[in-house]
């Protein structure tokens, strides 16, 4: 039977490793972590909220498959999630959707990507095959081609404001053999033993500990040698960062003398801008003073923890 019964997206979060979830777990993600993505699956740590470009994403899927299905000659199949233990842990494959061409069955793989992302693409016009992508997606699309046991796998991007790039992936038997073994002892070391994988300098690792520790208790502890190494650690990179942001506001300072009253200038073949805009803002202290009740039915309250390291004075 190819495909199991369907599963909320949340328990498929929790129960397995699935195909979003094998690049943050060999740190190939912008967007997750494998210490966040350890918190997700034993539940610490909730769906990220959908943003428009998700949301917008997922609207614009059905258009970018129509365009694979075009550019190969497709039949294509929604399937429900595939859900496996053969690899010997459990692994989820949810598709986009499933092809059927002339060279048998593959999964493809749909996505929408921002001009901002460095372009990573590379397509040979001849065979059709993607010889150059970003290696988030690669490791999902393999993960799928290890799921559902094919040789290939279809993909189609479509950038903003560009034609969809359609091409064909296929299989690296050593870089499934790698994933595969990173996300088996990811489970069987982590989320089985309830170890979470060392935290990292990840966005997403930085989220996931204000989440998973939201509350502090007012007590205070001794931290051993390993925290005093990163406490070195971050005072220097507070004083590195300190001198690079003078030095970057130096050189602010200097191209803005250099321009005067000019809104853009050409350096060096850069197109700087230094143009005027208007924000507009509420004046919370008047507000609080001249209508204090509406002030204070709208105001919202949040608790947060704020993380502060003294900064040491050299002995004189």
């Amino acid at each position: 039977m190819e495909a199991a019964e369907p599963l909320d997206i949340e328990q498929l979060h929790q129960q397995a490793i699935g195909g979003s979830m094998i690049a943050a777990i060999c740190g190939c993600s912008t967007f997750a972590s494998p210490y966040f993505t350890y918190q997700r699956i034993v539940g610490a740590v909730g769906p990220s909220e959908e943003t428009a470009r998700m949301r917008w994403g997922n609207r614009l899927e059905p258009l970018v498959i129509a365009a694979v299905k075009e550019t190969f000659g497709l039949r294509t199949r929604t399937l429900k999630p595939l859900h496996t233990d053969r690899y010997g842990f459990p692994m989820v494959a949810s598709l986009d959707a499933m092809a059927y061409g002339p060279d048998g069955r593959a999964p493809l793989e749909a996505k929408t990507q921002s001009l901002w992302v460095p372009d990573e693409w590379r397509v040979d016009p001849e065979t059709r095959e993607i010889v150059d992508c970003p290696l988030a997606y690669f490791l999902q699309t393999s993960w799928y081609m290890a799921a559902y046991e094919t040789d290939f796998a279809y993909v189609g991007v479509l950038r903003d404001g560009e034609d969809p790039i359609c091409g064909i992936v296929r299989r690296d038997q050593a870089v499934i053999d790698k994933m595969l073994d990173t996300a088996a002892t990811f489970w069987r070391e982590n989320v089985i033993k309830r170890v979470p994988p060392p935290v990292d300098g990840h966005r997403a690792t930085s989220a996931a500990l204000k989440e998973v520790y939201r509350h502090s208790t007012p007590v205070e502890i001794v931290l051993g040698n390993e925290a005093t190494a990163w406490l070195v650690a971050y005072a220097a990179a507070r004083n590195n960062e300190k001198q690079a942001k003078a030095a970057k506001v130096e050189a602010q300072n200097h191209l803005e003398a250099a321009m005067g009253e000019a809104e853009t200038a050409q350096v060096g073949g850069v197109r700087v801008t230094w143009k005027e805009s208007t924000t507009r803002r509420l004046d919370t202290a008047a507000l609080k003073e001249a209508e204090p009740e509406i002030a204070e039915r709208y105001t919202v309250e949040t608790t947060s923890r704020t993380f502060r390291v003294p900064e040491q004075r050299s002995a004189k």
